[in-house]
């Protein structure tokens, strides 16, 4: 499922945790790459 919260944040939600979360500015692209990483590494 996918959460998008008052502030524009985009959440993908899947088994219980939160998966990946990003917006749209600079200074979360760092933390959505992090995310994503561990993402693709718990697959």
């Amino acid at each position: 499922m996918v959460y998008v919260n008052e502030k524009g944040y985009v959440r993908f939600y899947e088994k219980g945790n939160w998966a990946l979360l990003f917006n749209y500015t600079p200074e979360a692209f760092y933390p959505f790459c992090k995310q994503l990483i561990s993402l693709i590494v718990n697959l």
